[in-house]
C-alpha cells in the first residue's frame, strides 16, 4: 500500500504540477501586470533575497488566489479519471445503478455561469476577500477532486507549487515567444495543454 501510494503521488503529481507551472509561466508571461503583482507581493513578504516559507503562505494572498484561478480557468483536467459505483444510488435527483461508470465532468464545474462571475476571464481576486487582503478558498473549486475519492497528495501539492512559485517569481521575470492570445489557446486532452508551447524566457531579476 505504501509502494501503491508513493508511485500514485509520483506518477499524478509529476505531470500536474509541470502542467500548472507551464500555464503559471504562460499566463504570466501574457499578463504582465499579474506577474508584477505577484513579484510585488512576495517582496514585501519575503524580501528579494529571503527563505520563501509555506508556514507564512498567508502574507502571499495574491499568489495563492492566483494558483486556484489557473487551477480554475484551465482546469488541468477537464474530465476525471473513470469510477464505478459500487451501489445503487443517486445524485441531484438522477438514479445511477450500480457498476456504472462516472466520470466527473470537472470543466463544466470550473466554467458554470452559476457558480463562478465570468467564468471565461481570468479572475484571481475572486478567490480574495472583500479588502483582497486574505485568501479564500472556496467551496465550489475542486482542482484535487472532492470527497472520499480525493487527492492524496493534495497537501503535497498545495505546498509545493506554492513555494516552486514563490522561488521563480522572487527571482525572475517572464517573457513569451507568441503574442498573448495565441500563447493562451489551450488544447483538450487527459490533462489541458498548451496549445502551441511557446518559448518561455527567465531573466533573472536585476
Amino acid at each position: 500500500m505504501l509502494v501503491g501510494n508513493i508511485t500514485a503521488l509520483q506518477g499524478g503529481g509529476v505531470g500536474s504540477t509541470m502542467t500548472t507551472f507551464e500555464w503559471a509561466f504562460t499566463i504570466m508571461g501574457a499578463k504582465p501586470q499579474v506577474m508584477a503583482k505577484l513579484q510585488q507581493e512576495v517582496d514585501a513578504a519575503f524580501g528579494r533575497d529571503g527563505t520563501i516559507s509555506y508556514q507564512d503562505r498567508h502574507k502571499c494572498p495574491y499568489l495563492q488566489a492566483f494558483l486556484w484561478e489557473v487551477w480554475r480557468w484551465k482546469s488541468l483536467a477537464p474530465l476525471n479519471i473513470p469510477r464505478r459505483t459500487t451501489e445503487d444510488t443517486s445524485v441531484g435527483g438522477h438514479f445511477i445503478p450500480k457498476d456504472t461508470q462516472v466520470i466527473l465532468n470537472f470543466w463544466a464545474i470550473d466554467h458554470d455561469p452559476k457558480i463562478w462571475d465570468k467564468p471565461d476571464d481570468f479572475m484571481p481576486e475572486r478567490f480574495l476577500s472583500a479588502d483582497k487582503k486574505e485568501f479564500v478558498r472556496l467551496d465550489h473549486a475542486i482542482p484535487f477532486s472532492y470527497g472520499k475519492r480525493s487527492c492524496p497528495g493534495e497537501p503535497m501539492g498545495l505546498a509545493s507549487n506554492f513555494l516552486y512559485l514563490a522561488c521563480f517569481v522572487q527571482k525572475f521575470n517572464i517573457r513569451l515567444t507568441l503574442d498573448a492570445e495565441t500563447a493562451l489557446e489551450p488544447k483538450f486532452a487527459l490533462a489541458l495543454q498548451l496549445k502551441h508551447k511557446p518559448m518561455i524566457y527567465f531573466d533573472r531579476r536585476s
